[in-house]
C-alpha cells in the first residue's frame, strides 16, 4: 500500500490522524500525527416492538362542510343594498373601512368576499350573504 504523505510503497500501514484528517501512513510518517485506535462496534439492545391499538373517535367533519357559503348572486345583493342607502362604491368602502376596488370586484363577482369583509357589509348593510 502506497503510504498518503510521502508516497513510498511499503508492506505495512499505519491509520494515523493528521490535523484532523485520518490518513494511512507508512511506519516513518507515523509519527507525524496520532495513531486512530480501531473501535470496538457498539453492541444496542434491542428493544421489542409496543403494539398500540388505536380506538376509532367520531369521524371529523370536511373543513369545507363547516364553511359558511357565500350566497349565489352576492354581487348584485351588494350593489342593491348600497343604492338603496344612496351610497357611491366610495361612500361604502370608506364606511367599512376597505378599498374601493375591493367593493366593485364584489359587486362585479370578479373576487369572493374575505369572512371578514361578509361580515362589515352584513352589518353595514343589513344583509345576508350566508347561506
Amino acid at each position: 500500500m502506497q503510504c498518503e504523505i510521502c508516497g513510498v510503497d511499503a508492506d505495512t500501514t499505519v491509520k494515523v490522524r493528521v490535523e484532523g484528517s485520518e490518513m494511512q501512513v507508512c511506519p516513518n510518517c507515523k509519527g507525524l500525527g496520532e495513531e486512530v485506535q480501531k473501535r470496538q462496534p457498539e453492541k444496542k439492545e434491542k428493544k421489542g416492538k409496543i403494539s398500540v391499538k388505536r380506538e376509532s373517535g367520531p369521524k371529523r367533519k370536511s373543513v369545507y362542510e363547516e364553511m359558511d357559503q357565500i350566497v349565489p348572486e352576492y354581487g348584485a345583493l351588494i350593489r342593491s343594498a348600497r343604492e338603496e342607502r344612496g351610497l357611491t362604491q366610495e361612500e361604502l368602502a370608506d364606511k367599512v373601512n376597505e378599498k374601493s376596488s375591493v367593493i366593485s370586484k364584489l359587486e362585479n363577482e370578479k373576487k369572493l368576499p374575505e369572512d371578514k369583509v361578509v361580515r362589515k357589509l352584513e352589518s353595514f348593510l343589513d344583509i345576508k350573504l350566508r347561506e
